[in-house]
């Protein structure tokens, strides 16, 4: 979680209720208590929000 916060500028809180949002990608189970996020849906992410950001259409 630390690295996907770090790499999005996004807090805990708002990342999952983007998840719920269906507006992030979404995480992957690593064990009972355990997840974790692609990096590669992560990076894809973030393209996409710059791209709207600039208003252009998705990547």
């Amino acid at each position: 979680m630390a690295e996907v916060e770090r790499t999005t500028g996004l807090k805990k809180s708002t990342i999952y209720l983007l998840v719920k949002q269906n507006e992030f990608p979404k995480p992957i189970s690593l064990g009972l208590r355990a997840s974790g996020w692609l990096m590669s849906e992560i990076n894809q992410w973030k393209q996409e929000r710059i791209a709207l950001s600039r208003g252009k259409d998705k990547c």
